[in-house]
């Protein structure tokens, strides 16, 4: 008699990467951006605006994949890989770009410093589809601060920042822009 194959629990990140994958081929397929009142606008403004969950869901896979790294390897191993896979083609794609920019497309760089170069790749200016990975250096830069909070209590801590960031960053600063509040100190909550 054949046993019975174990079966194995449904992997939900596994899910989320496909439907983000899927749905980051769409958002960049959609390149439809002048206006005409037809069903091609109205399936163009579809795909961008409930699509969009792609990227910050990787932002979460990689949080909830990373998270525990120190069962892995220490902190110094963490930051050497992740910066290894993201910095370094980070930087060399942006550095190629602006030799595109310069050799091929005959762009001028006579008065461009090295700040600038350094400005134009961090701001991405190179390559503006490089947006996400800033955010990206600064999760990684996260995660060993978060990934030290003890297991057990990970759920309260995280909570408590999910809150306080809503409260900080969203309700706060909608209550005073749509009341029209003034508020005159350096750090305002309002974006200008």
């Amino acid at each position: 008699m054949k046993k019975a194959a174990k079966s194995r629990p449904f992997n939900y990140l596994t899910l989320a990467s496909v439907l983000s994958a899927f749905t980051v081929i769409l958002i960049h397929v959609n390149s439809f951006y002048t206006f005409a009142e037809n069903p091609r606008w109205i399936l163009a403004n579809f795909v961008n605006t409930f699509f969009t969950f792609a990227v910050p869901v990787f932002f979460m896979i990689s949080g909830a994949t990373l998270i525990d790294y120190r069962d892995r390897y220490d902190t110094k191993t963490f930051l050497k890989k992740r910066f290894k896979k993201t910095l370094i083609p980070f930087l060399f794609w942006s550095l190629a770009a602006m030799a595109v920019r310069y050799f091929w497309l005959k762009e001028s760089f006579a008065n461009t410093t090295i700040l600038d170069v350094i400005n134009g790749i961090f701001s991405y200016t190179y390559i503006p589809i490089f947006w996400f990975f800033i955010p990206l250096f600064i999760l990684y830069l996260v995660i060993p601060v978060l990934g030290a909070i003890n297991k057990k209590d990970r759920k309260d801590v995280f909570r408590y920042i999910i809150i306080a960031s809503l409260i900080l960053n969203f309700i706060i600063p909608s209550i005073i822009k749509a009341f029209h509040i003034e508020l005159n100190f350096p750090n305002q909550l309002h974006p200008n």
